[in-house]
């Protein structure tokens, strides 16, 4: 991830990202990817321009997201969890924590003190990539 594609996610979705995501996004998108490559079938963050715009445009899409009440402003889609809900930051930089938004229910948890935290918690996932292999019926 390079600043031009910063730039582009945060004009296209007219946001100013958080200083430590921008960080985050330049030093880890490639290992992201990587991962990504390792567990397929994991839920990841998200790691290049277009999937981070594509999911911030459909998380605030009031005809499919979040009928129960509207995506907090102040959130920032950073991945999609398996069952098709959202990890998010906060944009207002309060904290680092990355949260998981389970939109059936309504809830808001937090789901790694820090994107450093969560991306640990893949790489340890991706040295038994087996264990994220659903099979096949």
């Amino acid at each position: 991830m390079t600043d031009a594609d910063l730039a582009v996610i945060e004009s296209t979705l007219a946001t100013e990202l958080p200083v430590f995501y921008r960080l985050f996004l330049i030093q880890h998108a490639d290992e992201l990817r990587s991962i990504s490559t390792i567990i397929p079938t994991r839920s990841i963050l998200d790691y290049t321009p277009e999937a981070i715009i594509y999911h911030n445009r459909l998380a605030r899409d009031d005809e499919w997201a979040y009928r129960k009440s509207p995506l907090p402003s102040n959130l920032f889609v950073v991945g999609l969890h398996a069952c098709d809900d959202y990890f998010f930051v906060k944009l207002d930089g309060s904290d680092e924590a990355v949260w998981a938004a389970y939109r059936d229910i309504g809830s808001f948890d937090q789901e790694a003190d820090s994107l450093g935290g969560f991306l640990e918690r893949l790489r340890e996932d991706a040295k038994d990539p087996d264990k994220w292999q659903h099979p096949v019926n």
